[in-house]
Formats: C-alpha cells, structure tokens, sequence
C-alpha cells in the first residue's frame, strides 16, 4: 500500500486512504478522535512516514479518551 514515488496523486491517495481507515477504525474504536488518530499514524505509516513509536502512540491514544464526545461526553467542544 502506499504510493513510493513522488506524484501529484500520491496526496489525494494518502488523504482517501486515511479517511477511509477513520470510517473503519469507528466500528474498532468507540471515540472519534482514537478513530482519527489511529487512522492518520496508520496511513502515514504505511506511506513510509513514522510520526511517533509505537509507546507514544499508545500513550496518546489513551489521552484521546477524554475528547469523545466532545469534551468528557459533554456534548460541547471539538471531537476527532
């Protein structure tokens, strides 16, 4: 996966690819901005771009927690 060369439609692909993995990861994950998280790093990832280790990603993934739902499930706020 992964376009390995330098492209005008590598952009849009990396962009579709990471979005259709956000539609995914909502049926993995129950909060949007994990979903989108997840879906980014692993996008990139597989383009050949690492963003953070694997440590760090687990540690923001679980931070991400408090976004759901728009700030503490408050229904208020930004999300994914």
């Amino acid at each position: 996966m992964g376009c390995k060369h330098d492209c005008t439609g590598c952009k849009q692909e990396c962009i579709d690819r990471a979005v259709q993995l956000g539609y995914e990861n909502t049926t993995k994950y129950w909060g949007c901005a994990q979903s989108t998280f997840v879906a980014v790093v692993d996008t990139l990832r597989e383009y050949g771009v690492e963003l953070t280790d694997k440590e760090s990603e687990e540690a923001i993934f679980k931070c991400l927690v408090g976004l759901s739902g728009g700030h503490a499930n408050m229904g208020d706020g930004n999300c994914g």
